[in-house]
């Protein structure tokens, strides 16, 4: 064993007994503390999970890529406004989890070597945009980019087939890539509260959707390949702009639940008569006195 190391794990236990903190071989679990992670956290090989909740981090330091073993990193309710790219050499990272920081930006290569990553959560924080990098985490199940400043979304995100469920709420989102539709195990998709004006027809490439948010956004029409989504069992339009519902509506045959409240509409839209799965529908439609009938059914 170097002097090096062991100089390095005997700062570690000095910190931590500066800071009234318990730490074990393969773990780390802090709350409510105002701390500075030391640079000899790197040699902690044996090091798998570490979670920093509340604690005012405003950096990470870049020694964290010799944590070999980490599987979990958990920093949420920080004061973490960017990341070191060396966190990319975390090559056995299953969970990350970083919500609710200040992070405006994100290293171009930060994913680059993450492909053992499953679950990805940024949401909470002041991000504008997604390095290409994010189609490297080809194991994703799970990303959650809600509340951050997001314009758009990388082309690359067409790469993470294994994703399960994307929640891209409340940001500044105007589009979504056409490589949306490669998204072959997506579920739920909630793109609610953004400034959507129109969705790809790669949307109805979709083929194991079984939930979809669209809420407050500024869709006029939805595509025709919106009839596709042979899975879709729950479609929630409201505080949109529609006036009509296209044709292919009718073979959305798997679908319970509707909401197209707080739209454009003159008149109940017949095509959704042809629907004899749909158990909930909310709507709301315009009367040519413009007098505003609200309309709830269920069964």
């Amino acid at each position: 064993m170097s002097k090096v190391f062991i100089d390095q794990q005997m700062i570690l236990k000095e910190w931590a007994e500066n800071n009234g903190v318990r730490i074990s071989s393969n773990s780390i679990n802090i709350a409510f503390k105002d701390l500075t992670i030391p640079v000899s956290i790197g040699s902690m090989k044996n090091l798998e999970r570490i979670t920093f909740k509340q604690c005012n981090l405003t950096e990470l330091p870049g020694s964290i890529e010799h944590l070999s073993s980490l599987t979990d990193l958990v920093l949420i309710d920080n004061q973490l406004t960017t990341l070191p790219e060396s966190l990319s050499c975390l090559t056995n990272l299953n969970h990350l989890n970083l919500r609710n920081n200040k992070i405006d930006v994100l290293p171009n290569l930060i994913f680059y070597n993450l492909s053992s990553l499953k679950t990805l959560y940024l949401d909470y924080n002041k991000l504008t945009e997604l390095p290409d990098s994010l189609g490297e985490a080809v194991e994703l199940s799970l990303l959650d980019i809600q509340h951050n400043k997001l314009e758009s979304l990388p082309q690359t995100i067409g790469n993470l087939t294994n994703l399960n469920s994307l929640y891209c709420k409340n940001n500044k989102l105007e589009n979504l890539p056409e490589s949306i539709g490669h998204l072959s195990s997506l579920k739920l998709l909630d793109i609610s509260s953004n400034n959507l004006n129109v969705l790809p027809e790669s949307i109805g490439l979709l083929p194991s959707v079984t939930d979809i948010n669209l809420q407050d956004n500024c869709l006029t029409t939805l595509p025709d390949s919106i009839g596709d989504l042979s899975c879709l069992v729950e479609l929630l339009l409201p505080s949109n702009q529609l006036k009509n519902l296209p044709m292919s509506f009718s073979k959305l045959t798997s679908l319970r639940k509707l909401d197209i409240e707080f739209n454009n509409f003159n008149q109940f839209p017949d095509i959704l008569s042809d629907l004899s799965s749909l158990r909930n529908i909310i709507s709301s439609f315009k009367q040519p006195n413009n007098n505003n009938n609200n309309n709830n059914y269920s069964s």
